[in-house]
């Protein structure tokens, strides 16, 4: 793991709030990668599982034209679609009627909800063409079943077509047969009566007004008796037709990975958030809003902070005079961190005091010329130091450096005590993240392998 210096940490709520939320966004994703992974694993999963579970069904459609049954002749503005009703034709084919006699048809296995439920029907907008689609987990099923509907509703229009034009012309011959008796009785009355007297004259009008409405009638008869007894024609039948698997696997995996994904990236932000450790250097980042130095790893021991002591370098010019280390870990652990600082600030030329906890103080070797600049004096503070004491010696100084330990120091301890620097007019100008956990697991790994 090698240095980082962060110059702009990534935390919500920042001086620049669109590039340091994305940031901060993206950081999550990046770091938490494998929960989304995971999540999407299991989405896929409970995917499978559920087609499993749910298993295929097919739809099958048989394609039906309507006749319309009507005795009026077609007008050149009117479209035949204009003569039907679709609510009406869409409850027939799936009405009890039409669902009891599929099912003769089909062997009597099924019941009439059984048979309603898997049928549906669909009138195209302005046309004559019927769907009816019938949906099975067995294909075969699925198209004698759609086929079996559409027969039974073509026989069932057809009789019901058949049986009011039978009607219709049942009322019309007993109007013409008491047409013939009137028209009879003038007849009779006219060859009575004398000629040109009103009797005669009553009795003509009387035959002439029967005559005329017996035409009508029988003109009216000669329509009905034209209209066309099929109710409409099968023009494709479901074998014909492109059945529909349901449901669609491919959907459902892609819902599946989609929602597992989602819920990763939910679980990976909440973790990060319940997180009370500074388990990451991001986390130190966001929690102090100073640049972040971590130690490099693949150093051999005693050479992790060497770089983190050149950025020391960088960062304090000749004018400061003194620099307030407050740390999180201890004595023994921080040790190793100041050597390298002293070390990187001695071999640029510069005395250096360092005054521990106890108030000792060890002045370090440089090679001092005659244009030095003044002595750097190092006061670390280390745990158990009250705040009280922490802030007084960050206010003596002329920077504030803060070392904490990745597996223990919590995030809430960090934001409180850089928010008390900037408090007192010492903001911290680098965060030193020790990885003590980390670090023992590197030392005890390069042990194995050299064994």
């Amino acid at each position: 793991m090698s240095v980082s210096a962060l110059e702009t940490p990534s935390r919500p709520g920042s001086s620049a709030p669109g590039a340091v939320a994305w940031g901060y966004y993206w950081r999550i994703l990046r770091t938490s990668l494998l929960w989304v992974v995971a999540g999407t694993v299991v989405g896929l999963l409970g995917a499978g599982a559920l087609i499993f579970a749910q298993g295929k069904t097919w739809t099958a459609t048989t394609i039906v034209q309507l006749t319309v049954l009507t005795s009026d002749s077609f007008s050149m503005d009117r479209a035949p679609s204009s003569f039907l009703d679709p609510g009406t034709e869409v409850q027939l084919a799936r009405s009890s009627v039409t669902a009891s006699r599929a099912i003769e048809q089909l062997g009597g296995v099924l019941t009439v909800v059984e048979m309603r439920s898997a049928t549906t029907a669909s009138l195209d907008q302005d046309g004559t063409i019927l769907r009816i689609s019938y949906t099975s987990h067995d294909l075969n099923e699925a198209r004698s079943g759609a086929d079996a509907v559409a027969t039974s509703f073509l026989e069932i229009r057809s009789e019901q077509a058949q049986q009011r034009r039978n009607d219709v012309l049942e009322t019309i011959d007993n109007r013409l047969s008491d047409l013939v008796e009137a028209h009879a009785d003038a007849l009779e009355r006219q060859a009575e009566a004398s000629p040109g007297s009103a009797a005669a004259a009553s009795a003509e009008s009387d035959r002439e007004v029967a005559r005329l409405e017996m035409d009508r009638l029988v003109t009216e008869r000669t329509a009905l008796s034209n209209v066309p007894a099929e109710a409409g024609t099968l023009l494709t039948p479901a074998a014909d037709s492109a059945a529909v698997i349901s449901p669609s696997r491919l959907r459902i995996l892609v819902a599946g990975a989609m929602a597992g994904a989602f819920c990763g990236v939910v679980v990976a932000f909440l973790r990060d958030r319940l997180t009370k450790k500074l388990a990451v250097a991001a986390h130190v980042s966001e929690a102090s809003g100073a640049a972040v130095w971590t130690p490099d790893l693949s150093a051999s021991a005693g050479h992790e902070w060497d770089t983190a002591g050149e950025l020391f370098v960088a960062v304090v010019p000749d004018e400061i005079r003194s620099v307030a280390l407050i740390s999180a870990v201890s004595e023994a652990a921080v040790d190793p961190l100041l050597e390298s600082l002293v070390e990187s600030m001695t071999s640029a030329g510069r005395q250096v005091v360092t005054q521990n906890a106890s108030g000792v103080e060890e002045l370090a070797p440089s090679r001092q010329t005659t244009d030095s600049p003044p002595p750097l004096t190092i006061r670390t503070v280390v745990p158990p130091t009250r705040r009280s004491d922490q802030l007084a010696t960050a206010r003596q100084a002329d920077l504030v450096l803060i070392a904490v330990d990745l597996s223990s120091t919590r995030r809430d301890e960090l934001t409180s005590l850089a928010s008390h620097l900037r408090a007192v007019g010492r903001p911290p100008t680098a965060v030193l993240a020790f990885d003590s956990g980390r670090r023992g697991r590197a030392h005890r790994s390069s042990k194995l392998m050299a064994q």
